[in-house]
């Protein structure tokens, strides 16, 4: 396992089929050794041979230039090691680290050979030779809204979601937007952008930072789709969204439930995507500097917020519409708790969708039903009772713990999907589909009001330091989006 994080993470792009040319593209990558002139070349080894007497003559030249001015230095100042001028040329289709590179592949497990990987990342790609024109074909096609450059982990949750056409769907922490421009790109799966027919349903993409939502813009303005809205709100308290007449212009009124008087009708979900800020340890193979900064601090920090994030879901989802809870993190603490909390605060009425007959070829890990916390890097508990100290008691939540057996086995926490870094050279990453099986009345959204205001009482929030690297983390882990 340990040796996929001494990796770094293969380049993986996903074709965008608003653009038209969805066909096209995946012709020249079914032939990609001919299309972009990754043979190598008959006389290359000659070129190969050639650079070597080459570098090493300017090398020697320049290693006898440098040992004449160090011999001129005179006693006391500062001298340099000698760095090579001129390199050679590298072999054809081979890494620095010396691996032989195999052409790019369409990746398993999605569908229709829509998305593929490279095993080299962006930065390695520029020094192999093979892949000069392959990388420039992808930037350029990139740049045109024709691909989308994005993890392949990240790729998902907006296939778990199978948006349709007609479907209402909210991205709530959307930033940068790659999978934002799925879902729109499935919104738009019955015809390409510009013909008919467009489709009914639209995409909400939310963000709380304003600079990161003109990011989102200027992601989503290359699709040249007119069905989607950018917001800026706190996740956790996303408005209410009402319909209006489109003809009239005036709200759409709808009658009572107690059949007096009608109110404003609200927009529901059909699909929405939460996926939340986190601690980011998914990320680590190519996000270094986490090795030195993570703690579960972090994640404990975050709990908190997240569960807020994806209950607010929660309470926008259409009855029969499905949700899913995302992050790039392998806590329990960030995951399936908030999951369970979802769960216990619904009273059933949001369920753990079973996909494991969904996308084929994926390797996954189920779920846990078992875990414990720990604060400060070095207490361990098995549940809040244990939990006594009381700077330990101002950060710790009931809902950080994990259900008992019985909660357990009703929750089916097990059909959550865990993906481990080592199994398919990806990211680590969590995913839950949530169906919402009937409506939350207005009697229990008091209720659950209620219970927050009491538990808010006898656990306060995290301390400021935990916040303040639960922030910089957010930040830094989105970008796996």
């Amino acid at each position: 396992m340990m040796e996929a994080f001494a990796t770094q993470l293969p380049d993986t792009f996903r074709i965008n089929e608003m653009c038209g040319f969805g066909d096209w593209i995946r012709k020249r990558l079914l032939d990609v050794e001919k299309s972009f002139d990754m043979t190598e070349p008959d006389d290359y080894q000659q070129q190969i041979a050639a650079s070597v007497t080459a570098a090493d003559e300017a090398n020697a030249e320049a290693k006898a230039k440098f040992d004449a001015e160090a011999e001129a230095k005179k006693d006391g100042e500062p001298r340099t090691e000698f760095r090579p001028v001129a390199q050679p040329l590298r072999p054809w289709m081979t890494a620095a680290d010396g691996r032989k590179l195999e052409l790019p592949q369409p990746l398993s497990w999605y569908p229709n050979n829509n998305a593929w990987f490279f095993d080299a990342n962006r930065r390695a790609m520029r020094k192999v030779p093979g892949a000069l024109k392959y990388r420039q074909w992808l930037m350029q096609a990139d740049s045109l809204g024709h691909i989308n450059r994005q993890e392949a982990v990240s790729m998902i949750p907006p296939l778990l979601l199978d948006v349709q056409p007609h479907h209402k769907v909210l991205d709530m922490c959307a930033s940068p937007g790659s999978k934002t421009a799925q879902l729109l790109c499935a919104l738009h799966a019955a015809a390409p952008v510009g013909q008919e027919p467009l489709p009914r349903g639209f995409v909400v993409a939310n963000d709380n930072d304003s600079k990161r939502a003109y990011l989102l813009v200027h992601q989503l303005k290359r699709l040249g789709s007119p069905d989607f809205l950018v917001t800026t709100h706190d996740g956790q308290e996303f408005p209410t969204l009402l319909e209006f007449d489109p003809v009239t212009q005036r709200e759409i009124r709808v009658p009572n439930a107690s059949g007096t008087g009608t109110h404003v009708k609200k927009i529901k979900f059909d699909r929405i995507l939460a996926d939340v800020p986190c601690s980011g340890d998914g990320t680590l193979r190519k996000n270094l500097g986490l090795w030195r900064s993570w703690s579960t601090g972090i994640g404990n920090g975050l709990h908190r917020l997240q569960v807020a994030i994806a209950w607010r879901g929660a309470q926008m989802l259409a009855a029969g519409g499905y949700m899913v809870y995302s992050t790039c993190s392998m806590n329990p603490i960030e995951n399936e708790a908030v999951v369970a909390e979802l769960v216990r605060r619904s009273q059933g009425r949001l369920e753990v969708v079973d996909v494991a007959d969904r996308l084929p070829g994926l390797k996954r890990e189920p779920g846990l039903s078992t875990w414990r916390v720990c604060m400060h890097d070095k207490f361990w508990y098995d549940s809040i009772d244990q939990v006594t100290e009381p700077r330990q008691v101002r950060k710790v939540r009931a809902s950080m713990f994990a259900p008992t057996k019985d909660e357990a086995r009703d929750m089916h926490l097990e059909r959550c999907m865990r993906i481990m870094p080592h199994a398919q050279n990806t990211g680590g990453f969590f995913i839950t589909l949530l169906k919402k099986t009937e409506s939350f009345s207005n009697k229990d959204r008091k209720d659950e009001a209620a219970t927050a205001t009491e538990q808010s009482t006898t656990t306060s929030s995290s301390s400021s330091a935990a916040a303040a690297a639960a922030t910089t983390t957010t930040t830094t882990t989105d970008s796996n989006n």
